[in-house]
């Protein structure tokens, strides 16, 4: 029996080999996202360079050798480098008096004066020795006081006793504070306090006297403004306004409506709720 034809590198099983490519094959191919196939199944292959598993990317910062319990356990007290030295400064306000009782007057003869005639400041030591401390001399000595000792003062104060932290987290002693203030609040808040009227001085008498006169003040009634193209169109809509609007007149007992070739029409007053008060303004009708 003939052999059955396969495709090249599959090895008959029907594979097909992906690096059998038809056409130009470049190097740059293989780590070419666009050209590269997952199989099926299977992770897409890693196109660049990984680098070894203990590569770190970034800036790796030189570990501290101090770490939180060095810093914070560890007493040490700085030792200031008894080497190091400032440089001294010149005192230039001294070298000129000297340049001055030298007899020197001009700006040009003081560098070489300077030089020759060096003056510093006086400082002192950069760094003072710190005073010794009770701990140097007796190692032993134990800054503050015991948990257990209370004063005269703090007894007096806080009592023989010290409270318990609980007073502390729980808040005792605000709602202690609260109570306090409540019962303060009491007394003040039940005093009965008169009410006094403030006295009206002679300008606000005079503004109400002034603005009172002004509103009972009849208001004369002149004659309606309105444009030249429109004195001779008739009105469509009958309107019983204000007083002061100029197309109603008030007498005592009557109201007059003024038409637009100023005709008087007078009619009686309504009766019943509508009375029309002369000094109120007249209501509005369409």
């Amino acid at each position: 029996m003939a052999p059955t034809w396969q495709p090249t590198g599959s090895g008959g099983n029907g594979v097909v080999d992906s690096s059998i490519r038809v056409g130009t094959v470049r190097s740059t191919m293989n780590v070419n996202p666009l050209l590269a196939k997952a199989e099926l199944g299977q992770v897409k292959k890693i196109l660049f360079n990984e680098p070894p598993s203990e590569h770190v990317f970034g800036y790796q910062p030189t570990p501290d050798p101090e770490g939180a319990r060095e810093i914070t356990m560890i007493w040490k007290e700085h030792t200031p480098d008894k080497g190091y030295a400032r440089p001294a400064s010149l005192d230039f306000t001294k070298m000129n008096k000297l340049a001055t009782m030298s007899g020197l007057t001009t700006a040009k003869e003081l560098p070489q004066f300077r030089s020759s005639h060096l003056v510093t400041v006086k400082t002192g030591p950069p760094v003072k020795p710190s005073p010794a401390l009770p701990s140097d001399k007796d190692p032993k000595f134990t800054y503050g006081l015991p948990a257990s000792y209370r004063s005269a003062e703090v007894q007096r104060e806080k009592g023989p006793v010290e409270p318990p932290v609980k007073h502390l987290v729980q808040g005792a002693y605000q709602e202690d504070w609260i109570a306090s203030n409540m019962n303060k609040k009491g007394p003040i808040t039940a005093r009965t306090v008169a009410y006094v009227p403030p006295v009206p001085t002679r300008a606000a008498i005079g503004h109400a006297i002034g603005a009172q006169q002004k509103y009972l003040q009849r208001e004369v009634a002149g004659e309606e403004w309105k444009m030249k193209k429109f004195t001779t169109v008739p009105s469509r809509v009958t309107a019983f306004m204000s007083k002061t609007s100029g197309n109603v007149e008030f007498d005592d007992e009557h109201y007059v409506r003024v038409d637009d070739n100023h005709n008087h029409h007078q009619q009686g007053a309504p009766t019943g709720a509508q009375q029309i008060d002369p000094h109120d303004e007249a209501p509005h009708a369409a």
